[in-house]
């Protein structure tokens, strides 16, 4: 994810404005750091532990600020400031930030390749081909393809994956790459990324006719593992969706790259942008952390359902900052009183290093 302090990046453009996002980290120096602190006042000489403090907490309030732009869909944040302030003589806080954006490379960079909607996927699997991308390499119409992928946690992360390729045109034929090798050696830097560019070999491959790909993933190797995952025998392997590619388009813009469908929703289940279908039991989307809006929407806290709906997404987190996140999440009125008292657990959690997640799920119990 690209960060900046100003409100641009030379060679892309930004496509949307999505939120001002700001993350607060709260730390102790102790009475130790306090008395080498001002021993280095007397002497003229540096406090390496206030420094080694603050370096820290300001990079957990930059890691913050990534994780709310990447949740609101973003992958870049612009105009970055960070401020220092002090409760007490032995507590210090740091707060970032920033305004979470989309970005695009600018039409001159991308000018020689063509993003191929991906139309298949799998829940099977922690992450979406999202495009497959075409680019040509020379006037004879050489033709290299990478896929895009949407990974949606660190586990997800892909090393290398062996796919095969169909190519719809718009004349409805088919063109099909088999067992192709696809490996990521850049830096992750989110987890919307691409594979290294491979050489394709398709006669009379016309990028300008091609409308849509189905990937079939056979085998994969995720990033830090060395496990080969063959995926020949996984049940739902190609589940394809049968949205028209204007209409995923748009859906991808304003939801995400990875969109595979529109949501639906039905007595007992609701489908995912993602593809993936849940209980109505659940706000969260257990596949890619989307929430289920409609629950949202068309309820309140007096709905029995709703509470035991926070209640179990809730005792799902690992941390009571994660839960805090996903109850501020819901935007209601009627949670503010409860998002105070969990803003403080979270605040307690930073300063003494201890996780408060029970406290959190007692808190909400109490509270609905």
């Amino acid at each position: 994810m690209l960060l900046t302090t100003g409100y641009n990046f030379d060679g892309y453009k930004i496509t949307s404005y999505l939120n001002v996002i700001s993350a607060e980290v709260v730390l102790g120096t102790g009475i130790f750091s306090s008395l080498g602190s001002q021993f280095a006042d007397l002497t003229g000489t540096r406090s390496g532990s206030y420094e080694r403090k603050l370096e820290s907490a300001k990079e957990n309030a930059l890691n913050e600020l990534k994780k709310q732009a990447e949740f609101l869909g973003g992958n870049a944040i612009i105009g970055i400031d960070i401020d220092y302030t002090t409760f007490t003589s032995d507590i210090l806080g740091v707060v970032a930030n920033g305004t979470a954006v989309v970005i695009e490379p600018e039409e001159s960079t991308v000018s020689n390749e063509k993003y191929i909607p991906v139309l298949s996927y799998n829940t099977k699997l922690p992450f979406n081909i999202c495009n497959v991308v075409l680019r040509a390499d020379d006037i004879f119409q050489n033709y290299s393809a990478a896929l895009e992928i949407k990974s949606y946690n660190d586990a997800g992360k892909i090393k290398a994956i062996i796919s095969d390729i169909e190519f719809k045109t718009i004349f409805n034929e088919n063109i099909n790459l088999k067992e192709y090798i696809f490996a990521v050696n850049q830096k992750y830097d989110d987890l919307l990324y691409s594979t290294d560019f491979i050489k394709v070999s398709c006669d009379q491959l016309r990028i300008d006719l091609i409308q849509k790909a189905y990937v079939k993933v056979k085998k994969v190797i995720y990033s830090g593992d060395e496990t080969i995952i063959d995926m020949e025998d996984t049940i739902e392997q190609n589940q394809i969706s049968q949205i028209p590619v204007n209409q995923l388009e748009a859906l991808r813009q304003n939801y995400g790259r990875d969109v595979m469908c529109n949501t639906q929703v039905t007595e007992y289940s609701w489908i995912c942008y993602c593809g993936m279908e849940n209980s109505r039991r659940v706000i969260e989307c257990e596949r890619c952390h989307r929430k289920d809006n409609s629950i949202k929407k068309s309820t309140s806290l007096g709905d029995s359902v709703l509470k035991g709906n926070i209640i179990d997404t809730a005792i799902s987190k690992k941390t009571a900052r994660e839960i805090y996140e996903y109850v501020s999440s819901l935007d209601m009125k009627e949670l503010e009183d409860l998002e105070y008292e969990l803003k403080t657990l979270v605040r307690k959690e930073s300063l003494f290093e201890e996780n408060q997640k029970e406290e959190a799920i007692e808190t909400i119990v109490r509270m609905l």
